[in-house]
């Protein structure tokens, strides 16, 4: 059976597969509870902003406010975010409309976050990062997202980001490339014996948040990052790889890194 994700979600949500998707029950159930497994893995944050990346019909980001936090939802697909908009319509916290409490945006993630600096608390997604896993430009897609989730979080954030790898060196090079930019953390599974119900979490950690993560701490065979460079504490080495980083992710040709780089000529 084809995955949806090998269609491209351009071209999978039409305003009919987005309509099927938002009405039924049985989706609506599991987005749910796995957005519920996110924030819990993330803490149960209140009154926190939370980027929602792939929101979809809004499942994530009702279940994001429903916490009591404020959210920003962003979907490549116009017909999901219409969809999203829709559901939040009416819903009131505390005597304010939820429209109050989120805000939606049509970004492809493949481009990168178009967002400031440091933006926000938290970032979540649910079942979203298989769609740039399995394109044929899928490293210079996963190069992009990275470092501007790196770029958008706060020096104490986190991400968790809920997606089904095809394989096990698929799930490695995803990590790989999040651990490049500076992210910390691991990869939680569960149900890792049924091909059916498992669920894989890649939980990211800021340099400010490393270590908070109790399901990294008590995950021994969790696949661990390299330790995070904050980007306010940047050596000029440091410095230099992370900008022919960002010269890579847009496709870009980029000297070799050796160790020699960073140092002073002459």
């Amino acid at each position: 059976m084809v995955r949806p994700e090998s269609y491209g979600n351009k071209i999978y949500y039409t305003d009919d597969v987005a309509e099927k998707y938002n009405s039924s029950t049985s989706l609506n159930n599991i987005q749910s509870k796995l957005t519920q497994k996110c924030l819990e893995i993330l803490g149960n944050p209140t009154d926190s902003l939370i980027l929602d990346i792939g929101c979809g019909s809004g499942i994530s980001t009702e279940n994001i406010l429903d916490n009591n936090n404020y959210t920003v939802g962003i979907d490549i697909s116009t017909d999901m975010l219409v969809l999203a908009k829709q559901r939040v319509e009416g819903i009131m916290y505390a005597e304010q409309p939820a429209s109050d409490y989120c805000d939606f945006a049509a970004v492809d993630i493949g481009e990168g976050l178009p967002f400031k600096s440091a933006s926000f608390d938290y970032a979540i997604s649910v079942s979203v990062l298989q769609w740039l896993a399995v394109q044929k430009d899928s490293k210079k897609l996963l190069n992009a997202f990275f470092y501007t989730l790196y770029d958008v979080l706060k020096t104490k954030g986190m991400a968790v980001l809920q997606y089904y790898p095809e394989s096990e060196k698929q799930m490695e090079s995803i990590i790989k490339c999040a651990s490049k930019y500076g992210f910390a953390g691991g990869t939680l599974v569960e149900n890792q014996d049924s091909k059916k119900k498992r669920k894989t979490y890649l939980i990211l950690e800021m340099a400010g948040a490393k270590g908070s993560s109790v399901h990294i701490k008590e995950k021994k065979k969790a696949s661990t990052f390299k330790k995070p460079v904050a980007n306010k504490d940047l050596s000029y080495r440091d410095w230099i790889i992370r900008k022919k980083n960002k010269r890579e992710s847009k496709g870009l040709s980029v000297p070799r890194t050796s160790k020699y780089t960073g140092r002073r000529r002459g």
